[in-house]
């Protein structure tokens, strides 16, 4: 299956690009420049990695997808210190990722970048994903951010958030699992601008069942804790209760 990460497109090698956390960057990234290889069967690339803060490098291989999520096989981690250098090499493939990155800071959260390539114009280009971003996007506030979500990985997953008051948003997820079934998740809570961040503990988990005649609605769980995350024009929503979109990416819905 062809996987598509989010449309954020950078030329490759140009200018140096950071994973963001919500206390500041990670790990500052140069390189990338794709060359032939007879060893990947296409081309592969050499990405310099850059550690702005003590972490925990784990680098993954990816062997496929299944169920809107990555598949992976060996892993390898280590500790960085700030300052230390990490030169990584990967296949590249138009069509599915082979590696995943992740910093883990000290006391902080994962953070996750997978490189792939996909075509433009006749040329390949760099397409960045999860935490990684070219430059700082501006910050949203409540206001900003309501509107219609799309999430980029699955393409079956619509976020819809509403501002009610203040800084005070709802969050609605759907999630279809065919034509009759639908998973739907609510949450709310105070936005963050500051942090660009909301943190909840409300969430619901809902699945509608639609038989053509009637629709039933049953109550999966309720007072589900999580956050949601704005980082490189993209939303991230952590699911404390089930880890049901780890890999999800929501994008503004076009």
């Amino acid at each position: 299956m062809k996987h598509l990460l989010p449309a954020l497109l950078l030329a490759a090698a140009t200018l140096p690009v950071a994973t963001q956390s919500e206390s500041g960057t990670l790990i500052t990234i140069e390189g990338g420049v794709p060359r032939a290889s007879e060893r990947c069967g296409a081309q592969e690339a050499d990405f310099i990695l850059h550690a702005e803060r003590p972490l925990t490098l784990v680098q993954r291989t990816i062997t496929g997808w299944n169920k809107g999520r990555f598949t992976y096989g060996t892993s390898t981690s280590g500790a960085m210190q700030r300052g230390d250098t990490q030169t990584i090499n990967t296949c590249i493939s138009e069509t599915m990722p082979t590696l995943e990155i992740c910093a883990t800071p000290d006391g902080g959260q994962e953070q996750c970048w997978t490189p792939a390539y996909s075509g433009r114009n006749g040329a390949l280009m760099l397409t960045a994903g999860f935490a990684l971003a070219a430059a700082a996007s501006a910050p949203l506030d409540a206001a900003a951010l309501q509107g219609a979500w799309d999430e980029r990985v699955s393409g079956r997953c619509h976020m819809l958030i509403t501002r009610t008051k203040g800084n005070e948003v709802q969050v609605r997820v759907n999630w279809a699992d065919g034509a009759a079934v639908d998973n739907v998740w609510t949450f709310s809570g105070l936005w963050n601008k500051e942090q660009q961040l909301l943190a909840y503990g409300d969430g619901m988990r809902v699945r509608r069942e639609d038989s053509g005649k009637t629709t039933t609605e049953t109550v999966q769980w309720s007072e589900g804790a999580g956050t949601l995350r704005h980082a490189g024009g993209a939303l991230y929503w952590h699911d404390a209760k089930e880890h049901i979109c780890k890999e999800c990416i929501f994008q503004r819905a076009q």
